[in-house]
């Protein structure tokens, strides 16, 4: 314990002291205090890349001086190093056992209050207060999810010292993110999609480093943009979103519809395998089954097959013609299939062949379209109105 004092203090010469002599008698020697004889001469390094803001120095030598930072006020440093670092989650799981064994600052009473006194409870609050602040901050780099756990946390701060400038920074930060997401939510309410998309640009201005809630404000745009129909501005915004965090399914989807609804199959396919990955629970929205494999016959077998993927019918299916095929082979056939179909070609034939041609023409002539969650995937060929009636 004084060894920790005095590394607290910076008085690594009288830390080493201590350690030498302990370490000097064999008989009560210890590896723990071997390790910390071992580390003292990178702790000093290390707060001083902290002071610097040498960041990824710091961490590379977090594991050396680890012994010093478990269960004492330098964990703050190590907690700060993981969030400059980008390591959120890391710093949060670090200061959340830790955060809620320190008490607030105690109310000083009585009519003469020591200089002592005074002093110790400044750095007790200061310490309480960054803690607080930091925890906040750790909190809401991992994601909209802890936006509420944060403002509790800027909150308790602010009861403490109102005028907490860190928390005060902080706070306003977290009033400004749940500003712009109610309305986001007003303008997709009242399909306001371009007023949205602006909303979520301002909203990325908040602060580059928070990773998770620009992923997040970079989806949001690429829903808009889905109402807008257009599904390259989707690709785009998903994209960057999935550079922020690569660990949102759901992007995927959204990204794989998109490239689906642009043709670029191949991608789709690949955006829809990750987010199965990601989340298996996706799997049963792409791949629907007919029934449940028994051992036995082969009529339980068959059934046990999975359906065609829902991305893999599409209109070149609907055409019969391969994937390659060109354009101009594309609205040949399609105008050719249409003509073949139309309901006044076909008025002598029985009703059962007018019923197939007209499922057919409608099939046809309309965008097919099928559900992905919460995206809908629109297969349309290149084929203005005015060639569908020549």
């Amino acid at each position: 314990m004084l060894v920790l004092s005095l590394v607290a203090l910076g008085e690594y010469a009288g830390a080493s002291t201590v350690l030498g002599a302990v370490l000097s008698d064999s008989a009560s020697a210890s590896s723990h205090l071997s390790d910390m004889k071992e580390s003292l001469p990178h702790i000093e390094a290390f707060r001083n890349a902290v002071s610097g803001e040498e960041w990824e120095f710091a961490a590379g030598l977090l594991p050396k001086v680890e012994i010093f930072l478990k269960h004492s006020p330098l964990l703050l440093l190590s907690a700060t190093v993981l969030l400059e670092t980008g390591k959120a989650e890391e710093a949060r799981a670090v200061l959340l056992p830790y955060v809620p064994s320190i008490s607030p600052p105690p109310v000083l009473k009585g009519e003469t209050i020591l200089r002592e006194e005074q002093m110790l409870r400044k750095n007790v609050e200061s310490h309480f207060l960054l803690c607080n602040v930091l925890l906040a901050k750790a909190s809401l780099y991992c994601g909209r999810l802890y936006i509420n756990i944060a403002a509790e946390l800027i909150q308790r701060c602010l009861q403490t010292n109102a005028s907490f400038l860190p928390a005060m920074r902080v706070g306003n930060y977290i009033i400004s993110l749940e500003d712009y997401i109610s309305k986001y939510a007003e303008a997709m309410e009242r399909k306001r999609y371009n007023l949205a998309l602006d909303i979520c640009e301002d909203a990325l201005k908040l602060d580059a480093q928070n990773k998770k809630i620009n992923a997040t404000f970079h989806y949001e745009r690429a829903q808009a943009f889905l109402h807008l129909q257009k599904p390259l501005s989707v690709i785009e915004e998903c994209t960057q979103s999935l550079l922020h965090d690569p660990s949102v399914a759901k992007v995927y989807v959204t990204r794989a519809a998109a490239l689906q609804d642009v043709m670029r199959f191949e991608e789709a396919d690949l955006d829809r395998l990750m987010a199965i990955k990601l989340n298996r629970s996706y799997e049963r929205v792409f791949n629907h089954r007919t029934g449940t494999k028994h051992s036995g016959t082969k009529a339980n077998e068959k059934a046990s097959k999975p359906e065609k993927f829902p991305w893999q019918v599409t209109l070149y299916d609907e055409l019969g013609v391969t994937r390659d095929a060109t354009t101009e082979v594309v609205k040949s056939t399609y105008k050719r299939l249409v003509l073949k179909y139309h309901p006044d070609k076909l008025t002598t034939e029985p009703k059962e062949v007018q019923k197939t041609a007209e499922e057919k023409f409608k099939k046809l002539h309309t965008r097919i379209t099928f559900s992905l969650t919460n995206t809908v995937v629109l297969l349309t060929i290149c084929l203005s109105p005015q060639e569908c009636k020549t």
